[in-house]
């Protein structure tokens, strides 16, 4: 094996005192020199008849004969070792900012505060997209263009200003928006269900399907509209099915084409409305006021209509099958051609009532009976 060999294998001082052993006459400071370096060093020296010389980290003019030599004093790399082990999967943390006070602009998006206090709170142009707000208290927030896609809203108390708000497919199942500032919200694919409102501002930019903002309030099937001022409102062809109007006030409004099926109408005032022809299937009606509605055509069929008020009310070719009226008041109603077959009258009061070809609770027919269904009430 040749010297230069020799030399190139070592690393720092062990490759000097190698060379010191092998070749002799290295001076003790040049061998200190060479190891006193604690990173990589080339090192040059003059090599004659074994011997070195002029050792340093200058490359030296060395006298005829003397041959240069060099070394580093790091040694060549090693083989790569074999990789060990994948380790575990880490857990994805909860968004780094979920608990900071809330400023515009933040970044809250997949962070849950149900039940928070977020009152009055600047989240203007913040993203809460996929958060869970439920039951969260957003009253005086400002939330102007902020991104709400996705967000849970249950039963959340948002009288806030929502100006330019995007709402995409947010949950509001049951959210109070009495108050609120709706300019240019984005409702699109939102769930409403539930949604309490009135005194509402401003005017969306996209509601979901089926839902129109009427009178300040948002109206559409299951909204929760109890004690609703909607007098004189235009509710043609508006889709109220499952709605809460109790205590709801409707007269003079506009209801041609309502669907009401399985709406909640308990004690509303409905006097003098015109329901023609509309689909009232299943709604809860007791106590309701209907003195001199027009509910001609009606479609009433499993209609609780219990202790409500139906006097003059005009129900010729209404369809009341199975519809409850126990203790309903039909004083001077108009009863002509309307099917009544299964429908129950206990304690009903039918005076006046005006029976002409009615079909009877028990399936006979007023006019093969004295003209009425007095005595074939099943």
């Amino acid at each position: 094996m040749s010297i230069r060999r020799i030399l190139c294998s070592r690393i720092g001082l062990v490759a000097a005192l190698g060379a010191a052993y092998l070749l002799g006459g290295v001076t003790v400071g040049a061998v200190q020199m060479a190891g006193a370096r604690g990173t990589s060093t080339t090192y040059h020296a003059c090599l004659s008849n074994g011997a070195m010389s002029k050792v340093g980290t200058v490359s030296p003019r060395c006298p005829s004969g003397s041959q240069v030599i060099s070394w580093t004093s790091v040694g060549p790399q090693g083989p790569r070792a074999p990789r060990g082990p994948v380790g575990p999967a880490e857990t994805a943390g909860p968004p780094y900012n979920c608990s900071t006070t809330p400023y515009p602009g933040i970044d809250l998006a997949d962070c849950t505060f149900i039940g928070a206090n977020l009152t009055g709170a600047n989240l203007t142009g913040a993203d809460l997209a996929g958060s869970n707000l439920t039951s969260t208290d957003l009253t005086g927030a400002n939330l102007t263009g902020a991104n709400l896609t996705g967000a849970n809203l249950i039963d959340a108390k948002t009288v806030a200003d929502l100006t330019g708000a995007d709402l995409t497919g947010a949950d509001l199942t049951g959210a109070n928006l009495t108050g609120a500032n709706l300019t240019g919200v984005n409702l699109i694919d939102a769930n409403l269900a539930g949604v309490a409102s009135g005194e509402t501002t401003g005017t969306p930019s996209v509601l979901p399907s089926g839902w129109s903002l009427v009178n300040g309030y948002l109206v559409g099937p299951a909204a929760d509209l109890t004690g609703a001022n909607l007098a004189d409102a235009d509710l043609a062809d508006a889709n109220l099915s499952d709605a809460n109007l109790a205590n709801a006030v409707l007269t003079g409004a506009a209801l041609t084409g309502v669907n009401l099926s399985a709406a909640y109408l308990i004690d509303t005032d409905l006097s003098g409305v015109n329901l023609s022809f509309v689909n009232v299937t299943g709604a809860n009606l007791t106590g309701a006021d209907l003195t001199g509605a027009d509910l001609a055509g009606a479609v009433l069929t499993s209609t609780n209509l219990a202790s409500a008020v139906l006097t003059g009310a005009l129900l010729y070719d209404a369809v009341l099958t199975g519809a409850n009226l126990t203790g309903a008041n039909l004083t001077g109603a108009v009863l002509t051609n309307a099917v009544l077959t299964g429908a129950l009258l206990h304690d009903a009061v039918l005076s006046g009532a005006t029976w002409s070809d009615t079909t009877c609770p028990d399936g006979t027919i007023s006019d093969n009976d004295g003209a009425t269904c007095v005595g074939n009430l099943g």
